[in-house]
C-alpha cells in the first residue's frame, strides 16, 4: 500500500503490480501447504501466523477467494493430521486387543493390562494412556485405572501420569524382565532383527524434521525462530544413544562368551540379524549391528573367525563395503536408489551429514541480500525425504517380551571391560 507521500507513479505502479504479487504469494503458500504441511503440524504458532495471514489476504476482495482457497487447503491437512493420529491410536489398541484374543497365546488377563499401559506410555502423555485405556477396556472407573497404575509401576512414573508428562521421561522402568530368562540364544534371529526394527521405528518416527536441522546447524537465526518444543526435544539423542547402544551390545556379547564355538556362533547371528535388517529397509540398525562387529576387539578374534563359513563372512563383507562412508556412502546410495523398500529406516549419520554439508557450503542469502532459494530447495528435499521415511511404518506384530529385553534386558560392557574380555578368550588373535 502505497504510504500518504507516494509519488503519482509510486502509486500507479503498486496498483498495477499489488494483484499480481498478492496472488503469487498466495500461492506459495497453498504449495507449502499441500507439499510441505508438516512444518505446520506440530508448530501451533505457525498455524496462528498462517491464519491471521489468510484472514488479512481476505480483507481485499481481489484476493479474497485466493485466500479462503489456501484456508481450505489448510483446514483439510490439518483435519488429515488428527485422523491419522487418531488412527495410529486406533491401531495401536487393535494391535494389543488382538493378542488378547489370540487362543494360541497365553497371556494372563494381568500381563494383558501391563501390556496395555506399557504400550501406552511409550507414546502418549499421561491423560492420554488414562484416557486410552479407558476407551480400550471394559467399562470402569477413572480411579480403578489410576490405582492400576500406581500398583503396576513406581512413584516416577506416577508423578508423571499427574503432572500430564511423558512417560517417557522414565523408559527404562517400563519393564521389569528378569534377564536370566531372556538370552540372546533363546530369540531367533528374524525375530530379534523384526523387534529392533520395530523399537528403532518407535524412536526414529517421532523424531521432528526440524529438530535434525536444528541439530546440523544451530544457528542463532534457528534457535530464535523455532519454538521450545522442537530445541529443548531430545528424540533425535534418544535415537542415536540406542543405535550406538546397540554397537557396544553386540561387541559386549561377543567378546564376554568364553567357548570358541557358542562364540563364532553368536557372531553367525549377529550377521544374520544386520542382513536381515538391511533387506527389510532397517538400515540404521544394520549399520549399527555391523559396526559393532567392525570393532577392533571382535576382527583381532582370528580363531573365531575361522569357525564361521566362507559365505557368512562374505554376507558380512558385502554389508560392510554397504555401510562403508567411502566417497559420502556412495555404494549405500546407489543401492538405495535402486532398491525401493516399503519401509525404510535411512542412514542416519548420512542424512546429518548432507544437511551440514548444504548449510556449510550454501549461503543464506545471495546478492543483494536476496534470499538463497537454491540451498531452501535443497534443504527442504531432504527434510521430505526424511519425513517420508517417517510414514512407511514395517508391518511387524510386536512381541512386548523382545523389545523390552532389547530396550532394558541387554548387557553392555564398559569399554576397558570389553578389552579385558577380548584380550582374556583369544590373547594372541589378529585382524581378520
Amino acid at each position: 500500500i502505497p504510504s500518504s507521500d507516494s509519488s503519482p507513479e509510486q502509486i500507479q505502479y503498486v496498483e498495477m503490480w499489488r494483484h499480481c504479487i498478492q496472488l503469487r504469494v498466495l500461492n506459495v503458500v497453498n504449495q507449502w501447504i499441500k507439499q510441505h504441511f508438516y512444518d505446520f503440524e506440530h508448530d501451533s504458532q505457525l498455524r496462528n501466523e498462517l491464519e491471521a495471514f489468510l484472514m488479512a489476504a481476505a480483507e481485499d476482495k481481489e484476493s479474497e477467494v485466493w485466500s479462503r482457497m489456501v484456508r481450505d487447503a489448510a483446514d483439510a491437512h490439518l483435519a488429515k493430521a488428527l485422523d491419522k493420529q487418531r488412527g495410529a491410536k486406533q491401531k495401536r489398541a487393535a494391535v494389543i486387543l488382538s493378542q488378547m484374543r489370540d487362543p494360541r497365546s497365553s497371556i494372563t488377563w494381568r500381563s494383558v493390562r501391563r501390556k496395555l499401559f506399557t504400550r501406552a506410555c511409550l507414546g502418549f502423555s499421561g491423560q492420554d494412556a488414562i484416557n486410552w485405556y479407558l476407551e480400550t477396556q471394559e467399562p470402569t472407573t477413572r480411579g480403578e485405572v489410576v490405582a492400576f497404575f500406581q500398583r503396576t509401576l513406581d512413584l516416577r512414573l506416577i508423578k508423571c501420569a499427574s503432572s500430564g508428562r511423558k512417560f517417557r521421561d522414565s523408559p527404562d522402568r517400563l519393564y521389569t524382565i528378569p534377564r536370566q530368562n531372556h538370552s540372546f540364544e533363546k530369540f531367533h534371529p528374524t525375530d530379534v532383527a523384526q523387534q529392533l526394527s520395530l523399537v528403532l521405528f518407535s524412536l526414529f518416527s517421532v523424531i521432528n524434521p526440524l529438530e535434525v536441522l536444528v541439530h546440523t546447524w544451530p544457528t542463532d537465526e534457528l534457535t530464535e525462530y523455532y519454538n521450545e518444543a522442537v530445541l529443548e526435544s531430545n528424540n533425535l539423542s534418544e535415537f542415536l544413544h540406542f543405535s550406538n547402544f546397540i554397537t557396544e551390545w553386540v561387541i559386549s556379547e561377543i567378546v564376554q562368551t568364553v567357548h570358541m564355538g557358542k562364540r563364532a556362533a553368536i557372531t553367525r547371528r549377529f550377521i544374520s540379524i544386520a542382513k536381515y535388517c538391511q533387506r527389510i529397509g532397517n538400515h540404521q540398525g544394520a549399520a549399527a549391528v555391523v559396526a559393532g562387529l567392525q570393532s577392533p576387539l571382535v576382527l583381532r578374534l582370528s580363531k573365531t573367525w575361522r569357525l564361521i563359513s566362507k559365505r557368512t563372512v562374505s554376507v558380512f563383507r558385502e554389508l560392510v563395503t554397504l555401510y562403508d562412508p567411502a566417497d559420502e556412502f556412495a555404494t549405500y546410495r546407489l543401492f538405495v536408489g535402486s532398491t525401493p523398500s516399503p519401509s525404510y529406516i535411512p542412514l542416519l549419520v548420512m542424512s546429518l551429514q548432507d544437511l551440514a554439508l548444504v548449510q556449510k557450503q550454501e549461503p543464506d542469502y545471495v546478492a543483494e541480500g536476496l534470499v538463497n532459494v537454491r540451498k531452501n530447495v535443497a534443504l527442504s528435499q531432504l527434510i521430505a525425504h526424511f519425513h517420508r521415511a517417517q510414514e512407511r511404518p514395517f508391518d511387524f506384530r510386536p512381541h512386548v517380551q523382545i523389545q523390552g529385553w532389547l530396550r532394558t534386558g541387554l548387557d553392555v560392557l564398559a569399554v576397558e571391560t570389553m578389552r579385558e574380555h577380548s584380550f582374556s578368550v583369544e590373547p594372541s588373535g589378529g585382524i581378520v
